[in-house]
């Protein structure tokens, strides 16, 4: 199975390649759902597609934002534009675009997004002969759906399986649009779902009486639902023929990137290696329970594994969770290169001298550092050590360490 990651940026992925994906999706300026990611723009398209097919991997565009009639010309416009990238395949969920692609582009690869909600073999077919060549799957399915539509289909088919699930159908919301006037399926929702709101009954021969229903000392988030979590369940999705394992979160930190798609990584491997019958048996061990718990190091929501593993035609509840954010650690820095003896980084919070901080790398699970040196360069190339680097210093900084050797994309986190 594939494993597919987001990337909001250049940076991310960057990153999501390094620490084991074999593809990403990414998105442009306009025309998909996330317009709050700092995106691609044309020339990074280019650069990013050429930094993933040197390294034998795939990049997935998404124009997957719902079109309205304005909009039209502009993606006429924008579709030249995008012309003569060999992008390895364009996300849509809107048949218009799906119309003007194929007419602009006519040889262009093309996937089903999951805002189009499909949930069955026959729409799937229709699609495919069309000339959509994968589905992303509607996340309201249960396996035993995906098992009975993989039976009836000879297309590529994708699913999520971690990160973020709105409470609307597959995205379809409109409550971003009526609270504050973005427009989710134009990629400017405000997760309003997300939000802690102070929620009160009215018992009917009350009137006007109003009793406060307290989920937590911050209020309520009935609206949210819970993230998603498949780690212990991908052989499950491998027998019922799912053929990518999507990773959500193009507008989360490059550290959420980089721990999400290690953690998949690890265990596709180990699946690959014991096979599906022996999986359940294998991530029982200190290893594999180790990596799976550093999903608890990025910050989340509470998790559950959302419709799949529900009975056979049964229409499962989504489970909304009653608690906001869970804090995990906090993202320092990523090193970026070597200069001599000190090790250059990207800084992102303020690392400070002696306060411990925790290192991740694709090729180790985590190390601790209590007794890091922090340097600066100076104006004429010399190093002066300092107590702390800040990010808005230049944003660069240099560090040594005595309990661990540097590689470019290692990640330094310190715990909140």
């Amino acid at each position: 199975m594939e494993l597919l990651a987001p990337a909001g940026n250049k940076e991310k992925l960057e990153t999501a390649l390094h620490y084991g994906a074999d593809a990403v999706y990414i998105g442009g300026s306009s025309f998909n759902l996330r317009n709050q990611s700092s995106n691609f723009g044309i020339e990074e398209i280019k650069e990013g597609v050429d930094h993933a097919h040197k390294l034998g991997k795939k990049v997935y565009f998404t124009l997957n934002a719902y079109l309205h009639e304005y909009d039209t010309e502009n993606l006429k416009n924008y579709l030249n534009e995008l012309k003569g990238i060999n992008l390895d395949a364009f996300i849509v969920a809107d048949m218009g675009v799906f119309s003007m692609l194929r007419e602009n582009i006519p040889n262009a690869n093309v996937h089903i997004s999951t805002q189009a909600n499909v949930t069955n073999s026959y729409t799937i077919n229709m699609w495919k002969s069309l000339g959509a060549s994968r589905i992303v799957l509607a996340r309201e399915l249960s396996l035993d759906e995906i098992r009975a539509i993989k039976d009836k289909t000879d297309i590529e088919i994708e699913a999520f399986v971690h990160g973020a699930v709105c409470m609307s159908y597959s995205g379809r919301c409109l409550l971003s649009n009526y609270i504050n006037e973005r427009d989710a399926n134009k990629g400017d929702c405000s997760q309003v779902c997300r939000w802690e709101f102070n929620t009160y009954i009215e018992e009917t021969t009350r009137p006007g009486e109003y009793m406060k229903i307290e989920e937590s000392e911050n209020g309520a988030t009935i609206l949210s639902a819970r993230d998603l979590d498949m780690t212990k369940h991908i052989h499950l999705l491998e027998q019922a023929g799912v053929d990518s394992l999507k990773i959500e979160g193009r507008m989360k930190s490059v550290y959420y990137v980089a721990t999400i798609v290690r953690v998949y990584r690890y265990l596709l491997d180990l699946l690959n290696r014991v096979g599906s019958s022996n999986y359940e048996d294998a991530i029982k061990d200190e290893l594999s329970i180790n990596y799976m718990n550093e999903l608890q190091s990025v910050s989340r929501r509470e998790s559950d594994t959302g419709f799949y593993l529900k009975g056979r035609h049964q229409e499962p509840r989504i489970k909304p969770t009653l608690k906001s954010y869970l804090k995990g650690r906090r993202l320092m820095g990523m090193v970026i290169g070597n200069e001599n003896e000190y090790t250059k980084i990207k800084i992102y919070n303020t690392i400070n001298e002696n306060k411990p901080i925790v290192y991740i790398g694709a090729s180790f699970l985590s190390i601790v550092d209590s007794s890091q040196e922090l340097f600066v360069k100076n104006e004429i190339g010399e190093f002066n050590k300092v107590t702390s680097l800040r990010n808005v210093d230049n944003g660069v900084g240099y560090i040594k360490s005595s309990v661990h050797n540097f590689s470019e994309y290692d990640i330094i986190t310190e715990v909140e």
